[in-house]
């Protein structure tokens, strides 16, 4: 004999069981219980839709930057400056990411004097978020690597251009008279003497104390302490 489903003994447990906790449920949840629950569950088939379909993958042109560089040791070359990064994630995250803000760290903390090729992995990559890298190119980048050194010079003005008429170019004081650089050892190969950028004083009526910088002939040098350089030209009166 079969039972009718709403007379059926394990369905009248079920009921049995549910009946207290329906009764405790309070009034404005058990209004229209079907409908609330209907919309549950559109939600979350939603929810699980958008999730899938939002994976996308994005590739990033981002630099490489030095890290972790040992004191008394210098960058001298580095043969990959940038570095193609593929992240994966949702479409908001990925909207979320600048590609000004992403870099990918070019760890230095266990080199040695030489050239050497320094791997990349994905978690060098910094500032992609909650996004997942998934690839990235190169995956190992050459350097050379030179102890750092120091080396005083005697510093000259460069100066251009004629003064006015009636005038001529007096004393040329350089202050300080030298400077301390420091770089690696192949940077101050050929490197005889030291001038500043020219200084024109085409034109020039009166004496004047201007900054000036170093011209360092595009070597990888520094002074130390980073101090200003100032050159002060005195024009006097020619001869008639």
């Amino acid at each position: 004999m079969k039972w009718p489903w709403h007379t059926h003994p394990e369905w009248l447990k079920i009921t049995w069981r549910i009946s207290p906790l329906w009764k405790r449920l309070p009034p404005a949840w058990r209004e229209n219980l079907p409908l609330k629950l209907f919309s549950v569950g559109v939600a979350f088939v939603l929810w699980l839709h958008v999730n899938a379909r939002g994976q996308t993958e994005v590739t990033f042109a981002v630099p490489v930057v030095p890290a972790d560089l040992p004191a008394g040791m210098v960058l001298s070359a580095q043969g990959e400056e940038r570095a193609d990064v593929r992240v994966r994630g949702l479409d908001a995250e990925l909207q979320r990411i600048q590609a000004r803000h992403v870099w990918v760290n070019l760890r230095l903390a266990d080199a040695v004097p030489g050239d050497q090729w320094i791997p990349l992995t994905p978690a060098d990559v910094a500032g992609t978020g909650r996004t997942d890298v998934v690839d990235l190119v190169p995956r190992q980048v050459r350097v050379n690597i030179e102890q750092r050194m120091s080396r005083s010079f005697r510093i000259k003005a460069e100066i251009t251009g004629k003064p006015e008429r009636g005038k001529r170019l007096g004393a040329v004081v350089v202050d300080p008279p030298e400077v301390t650089l420091t770089g690696g050892e192949s940077a101050f190969q050929g490197l005889r003497s030291l001038a500043t950028q020219a200084v024109d004083i085409s034109g020039l009526t009166q004496s004047l104390r201007r900054e000036v910088r170093l011209d360092l002939q595009g070597r990888d040098l520094e002074p130390v302490g980073q101090q200003p350089i100032y050159v002060t030209i005195s024009l006097v009166d020619s001869d008639r």
